[in-house]
């Protein structure tokens, strides 16, 4: 075989084993080979970011029992993931864009195929025994229980036993304590140390001339007395109780708002007043822990469960389990953090690696928050929140018979209104005619309604577009007009809008009554003919509600437009 020959069927060769390469390189559908090479990594790319722990609109991928709630297996077309990837349907699927074709037919094939999804491995059982607790564990200082020390002898520098204390670690290193500090130093220390404020001028005047023996005491019994006392170090245990007062579900990845505790504050005020009243410690922790099972509970101790109950509460996103396991976890933490001063959060997933702390105990800590549930407490007692709501009640019942007490008294305000129209029309060509009288003139020749009467002009002079019926008004206005063309157009406008109100044609005798205190020197109706509770006295008949019976309540648009003009 010549050269030539050979590197024609070199090349020949070579292209054979590559395609039969390729070709051995896309194994069956039905393989997990298939599912590892084709099918895993697509979905790893382009879903799992959403769709395992945050398991967005309730879907996770990342194991075949989820996954089975959106496809059929061996029925590519039935299933909805392959509906969302073909993007033919309302779901379309990535969000951020369109798989390739060779990623859609191969989901496809694998879904024919039957969904082969490989079993994970299973991580081989703990090799250890039982986790056993060493005796120089135990043996560790904070694990011991308190006792009294024997105090040190006396010194002359030590004035108390804690000194004592001070002074003979200090000789133990061979040091000697620092000069004594100066008052103005001294109580500048105490008051920020007590309450986190620099002392006034008056009480630091007052302790410096203040050469008692116990003058410091008193600077300091009056700074533990102070509420700022509790207020400096509440904030102390606030950060240990982790206290905030947003809700942690503002932080929920799909965006459903921010909530955040209306009533946190109450446990913050709780934490002030329990330091501030010198609360013993064990009743400051059991409060904290079930307030709700003490004996004499009352709606001043609950607001202590806070501790508990202002933790995060997580939106579970289909992963109902894990988000309450995530929830106990953080109560187990604050508890062990902030009483015990451990951090047996530490063990949920193996035995501590430091602390004395195995996976056994931290489960039996969080089987005890398993078995507890958010409550709402109200915040005094029940006979208050029966008698607030039955006052509530009586409250909303006034407010309801005031709003139709007021609908009704402005319906019938208006139509009154309605047989001065005419009147306050030409009192307001007095003012915007040739005339150009002052208001306040015009209102004290006709006795009218200063501020009706400012309405009337406003609407006049600058009517809506929407005003057809004022043009000619307009026109006269334009044109300057005489007077009685002005009386003219203003009757025609009474007429107008009593006949809209009233239903032209139908004036009954409830009506004439209207016009009767409506117009000055329009004899009236006796009283003796009308309800006691209609009587008036005015002209101007803000009081009467006997019309109302005679009047259609469609009729008022007209009206309507009048005063709600300058309201534009």
């Amino acid at each position: 075989m010549n050269a030539l020959t050979m590197l024609v069927s070199g090349r020949f060769l070579g292209i054979c084993v590559f395609a039969a390469a390729a070709f051995a390189a896309t194994p069956p559908a039905d393989s997990p080979d298939f599912f590892e090479t084709r099918v895993r990594p697509v979905l790893a790319s382009n879903c799992y970011a959403c769709h395992t722990n945050s398991a967005l609109g309730g879907v996770r991928l990342d194991s075949r029992e989820n996954i089975l709630k959106v496809i059929v297996p061996g029925d590519p077309e039935k299933s909805a993931l392959i509906a969302a990837i073909r993007q033919t349907g309302k779901i379309k699927m990535p969000a951020g864009g369109k798989l390739k074709d060779q990623e859609v037919q191969d989901l496809a094939a694998w879904v024919k195929a039957g969904a082969v999804w490989p079993e994970s491995i299973k991580p081989a059982a703990n090799p250890k025994g039982e986790y056993v607790i060493r005796p120089e564990q135990r043996a560790f200082w904070s694990f011991q229980p308190l006792k009294k020390p024997q105090v040190p002898p006396a010194h002359e520098w030590a004035r108390t036993e804690i000194d004592r204390f001070v002074i003979a670690k200090l000789a133990e290193q061979n040091l000697k304590p620092v000069a004594a500090a100066d008052k103005r130093t001294l109580i500048r220390r105490a008051s920020l140390d007590l309450t986190g404020l620099p002392p006034g001028f008056e009480q630091l005047e007052a302790f410096e001339k203040d050469s008692s023996p116990d003058a410091f005491a008193k600077v300091v019994d009056r700074l533990l007395a102070s509420p700022a006392y509790g207020e400096r170090w509440g904030r102390i245990w606030l950060d240990v109780a982790r206290y905030g007062e947003d809700d942690y579900r503002s932080l929920d990845p799909m965006m459903r708002g921010y909530n955040p505790y209306p009533f946190a504050y109450l446990y913050r005020d709780w934490v002030i007043r329990a330091l501030n009243d010198d609360m013993p410690y064990d009743a400051f922790v059991k409060a904290q822990l079930a307030a709700d099972l003490q004996k004499d509970a009352s709606a001043e101790s609950l607001p202590a469960l806070g501790f508990l109950g202002l933790g995060p509460w997580y939106y579970d996103n289909g992963a109902v389990e894990i988000t309450r396991a995530d929830e106990r976890h953080d109560r187990v933490d604050v508890v062990s953090r902030g009483f015990l001063g451990l951090t047996v959060g530490c063990a949920r997933c193996h035995d501590h690696k430091y602390d004395p702390i195995p996976t056994k105990d931290y489960y039996s800590l969080a089987g005890v928050f398993l078995n507890t549930n958010y409550h709402e407490y109200p915040q005094v007692p029940q006979a208050v929140v029966d008698s607030f709501k039955k006052r509530e009640k009586e409250i909303e019942s006034r407010e309801k018979l005031l709003g139709e007490f007021s609908s009704v008294e402005s319906e019938q305000l208006a139509q009154a209104l309605a047989f001065q129209a005419s009147k306050y029309m030409m009192a307001a060509w007095k003012i915007t005619g040739d005339n150009k009288a002052e208001i306040a003139t015009v209102v004290d020749q006709d006795k009218l309604d200063y501020e009706l009467l400012d309405r009337w002009v406003k609407f006049l002079a600058k009517p809506p577009k929407h005003y057809p019926y004022l043009e000619k008004w307009q026109e006269l206005i334009r044109q300057k007009g005489k007077k009685a063309d002005a009386q003219k157009l203003a009757d025609e406008f009474q007429k107008t809008l009593i006949e809209v109100m009233f239903e032209h044609g139908e004036m009954k005798e409830e009506n004439e009554i209207i016009a009767a205190k409506a117009l000055p020197g329009t004899k009236k109706k006796k009283k003796g003919n009308l309800p006691n509770e209609f009587v008036t006295n005015d002209d101007f008949c803000p009081g009467c509600g006997l019309e109302l019976k005679a009047l259609p309540e469609e009729k008022t648009k007209l009206w309507t437009d009048v005063f709600e003009h300058d309201l534009q």
